[in-house]
């Protein structure tokens, strides 16, 4: 994992009980998987994450450029060492699981974000679990049943008005209710 730059071990990584990340989820984020190794569509990722950011008035830690190197090395460091994963779909096998946090920092208690001081990076990298082989079959073959269950999360999901990725946001929770009894996981689109 990458704290601000500093690559260490998950067991080893600290953040402040201050962070408003933490306290008050006031941070965003973004999640990636890795295609052959290399993350999927990592600029709009970050474009994203940079959108998010502005829309809270928050200032990122890194640039882009800076979190792509800083991704690049996170994953080169986190290389091997995987467990076997009986039942795993073959084209996950090796592949990993990308979360990019950025928080405001940490500072006094209180809800002004001004009270923040030094924002702080996170990239965590971990082996990729998707779904098992046999979930790409059962969702073939419910193909039709999926996509009414889709309806009403789209629905809620226009009423929540998801348009930015915020660790403080509540639809995520409410959105992954309301599919978990009927499917493997969620695809969100912007």
């Amino acid at each position: 994992m990458n704290l601000d730059g500093s690559l260490v071990a998950p067991g080893e990584a600290r953040v402040s009980v201050f962070d408003r990340g933490f306290l008050y989820g006031d941070s965003v984020y973004e999640v990636v998987r890795t295609y052959g190794g290399r993350p999927f569509e990592l600029e709009a990722h970050l474009a994203r994450l940079a959108r998010s950011a502005e829309r809270i008035g928050m200032a990122l830690r890194w640039d882009a450029k800076r979190t792509a190197a800083e991704v690049d090395r996170t994953l080169a460091a986190a290389r091997g060492g995987d467990e076997p994963a009986p039942g795993a779909a073959p084209w996950n096998v090796g592949e990993r699981y990308l979360r990019i946090v950025m928080t405001r920092g940490s500072g006094e208690l209180g809800l002004d974000p001004a009270l923040a001081s030094a924002p702080l990076a996170v990239v965590i990298v971990s082996p990729l679990s998707g779904p098992p082989a046999r979930a790409y079959a059962e969702a073939i073959r419910r193909a039709g049943e999926l996509a009414l269950a889709a309806r009403p999360v789209v629905q809620m999901s226009r009423r929540l008005g998801k348009r930015l990725r915020d660790v403080g946001l509540e639809s995520d929770p409410l959105i992954r209710k309301a599919v978990c009894d009927t499917a493997f996981d969620l695809l969100e689109l912007d």
